[in-house]
């Protein structure tokens, strides 16, 4: 009895370590292909989500600002808290976890999001996309409690800001948004700009 239950506890054990290790393959394979001159970026990048995934803290933030990425690699499935801001070349987004709750992307590259980027992450309560040049947004999701768009070309807004919370902080200087369409879409967000 107690060696079956020893086998059972392995084949658990390599049943929980499959996604890990398959996600870890997946890393490997985005960090190798990258240009000599960028692969150590993209090593340091493949070392944070290591270190991420060692501390097992879904909570912690995964840090890969500043890296001179040019595309963010796979990300593990369990990360709530991203931040890969300052990374000038990303111009594309892989998708991102679900449960993902902060994303900063700030002075990235990005020109655009893709059409259902944000419908995808319905827990988000943070979102920094400031400093890139978005010229329009895709709906938002509801439970918004920050959003920083500073510094873009937004000369507009989605509807579903009018569904964001009444306490979310938005911040909106340095677009050329006008005040009239601000307090159109949201009367109480007179000081966004």
């Amino acid at each position: 009895m107690h060696a079956s239950r020893s086998a059972e506890s392995r084949d658990s054990t390599s049943l929980l370590l499959a996604p890990r290790n398959s996600y870890l393959q997946e890393l490997k394979e985005w960090v190798e292909p990258n240009h000599a001159a960028r692969r150590g970026f993209a090593r340091r990048a493949g070392e944070a989500i290591r270190e991420w995934l060692a501390a097992n803290k879904p909570e912690q933030e995964l840090n890969l600002c500043s890296l001179d990425l040019e595309s963010l690699p796979p990300l593990p499935a369990g990360l709530r808290k991203l931040l890969a801001g300052d990374n000038p070349k990303i111009v594309l987004l892989p998708a991102m976890p679900a449960g993902l709750q902060k994303l900063d992307l700030s002075s990235n590259g990005l020109t655009e999001l893709p059409a259902d980027f944000l419908r995808q992450l319905p827990q988000l309560r943070d979102l920094s996309l400031a400093y890139n040049q978005l010229s329009r947004l895709p709906e938002l999701p509801p439970l918004l409690e920050w959003l920083d768009l500073r510094e873009n070309q937004l000369t507009d807004l989605p509807a579903s800001i009018s569904a964001l919370k009444y306490d979310c902080s938005i911040f909106l200087f340095g677009n050329p948004i006008t005040h009239e369409r601000v307090r159109e879409m949201r009367p109480d967000w007179d000081d966004a700009l």
